[in-house]
């Protein structure tokens, strides 16, 4: 057999497949190192994989969503919930305020939900137009940004499940981030 010159597309594929396992490598050597060095404080089972967790800033709250449709909220020190809430659909994204007091998530089901921290029962939900991807709360806890896909931007206060105001982008919103203050919003669309 003689060897033959590869054609481009080939050879740019292989350059993917080499970088992507170059990463695999050094991400899985990070994890080992990291994981021989500390244990973790705990962790919980969920019926499925967890999709999202946020902890709140002064690190005594942590917050999951996972693909068994639940919503959870735990103690720092726990690993038995506080509480747990089943949406519609599964929990693509949970955000957290600084304080913990409130906390943001983002479902399958379409639906945007904010919770008060002592309470598994929503203070409201809303309906949007595509399954929502992804949440943001502001650190103060009085805005809430949510990303869907149905191409929109929405920004909440806290009081309302009514949006202050929607923005429609040219893809599905898949990211979105707020500033502390509530004054900045980020999103990340596929546009």
């Amino acid at each position: 057999m003689t060897w033959q010159p590869m054609n481009p597309f080939a050879r740019g594929l292989l350059v993917v497949v080499l970088a992507i396992a170059a990463l695999a490598t050094a991400l899985l050597f990070v994890s080992e190192r990291a994981e021989a060095e500390k244990e973790p404080e705990w962790n919980h089972t969920t019926g499925d994989d967890v999709l999202s967790v946020a902890i709140s800033a002064d690190g005594e709250h942590i917050a999951a969503g996972s693909d068994d449709t639940k919503v959870y909220l735990f103690e720092q020190g726990s690993s038995t919930p506080l509480w747990s809430y089943t949406t519609g659909g599964y929990v693509h994204s949970v955000a957290i305020s600084a304080d913990g007091e409130y906390l943001a998530a983002g479902s399958h089901d379409e639906k945007v939900y904010l919770f008060e921290q002592g309470n598994s029962t929503p203070l409201w939900s809303y309906t949007t137009g595509g399954e929502v991807y992804s949440v943001a709360i502001a650190a103060d806890g009085e805005h809430i940004a949510a990303g869907s896909e149905d191409n929109k931007v929405y920004l909440f206060k806290l009081g309302n499940s009514t949006p202050l105001w929607s923005h429609i982008t040219g893809g599905w919103v898949i990211s979105v981030a707020i500033s502390a203050d509530g004054e900045y919003l980020a999103a990340g669309s596929f546009d």
